[in-house]
């Protein structure tokens, strides 16, 4: 039964129409936590912070959904893929914490499984979802 529903989801997941963004860094599905942030899971899945959820879900009135820097309607794609203004300062902020983590954890060589790729994927999300709170 476990198997049959893993199978189900993996072919749903493949096929769906909504996730691409996601698809293109998980194509596996898996009952088992990779190690995903927060902040990395609402980057991934169009939550968070973002103009377009609450616009979507109809959380906030007063919002302005359009991006900030250059007017385009403020979505995951668009702030992570399109707008020029948004990657440059989201990567600027992740340059500035890796900085930071570095003198406190040095780098190690652990390319033997996906503890990299999962980092990395996780100070992609917290640069993109930035909350003033970090600082």
């Amino acid at each position: 039964m476990h198997k049959t529903k893993l199978l189900l989801w993996q072919h749903i997941w493949e096929h769906r129409q909504t996730g691409p963004t996601i698809y293109n860094i998980i194509r596996k599905v898996s009952t088992k936590w990779v190690g995903y942030t927060w902040k990395t899971t609402q980057t991934m899945t169009g939550h968070g912070n973002k103009k377009a959820y609450y616009d979507r879900f109809h959380l906030r009135d007063d919002i302005d959904t359009n991006c900030e820097h250059c007017g385009t309607y403020e979505d995951l794609d668009h702030a992570t893929i399109h707008c020029n203004e948004q990657r440059l300062n989201a990567r600027q902020l992740l340059t500035n914490r890796l900085a930071t983590i570095q003198k406190i954890y040095p780098p190690t060589d652990i390319d033997t499984d996906n503890k990299q790729l999962v980092s990395w994927i996780n100070q992609w999300g917290e640069a993109i979802i930035h909350d003033e709170n970090d600082d």
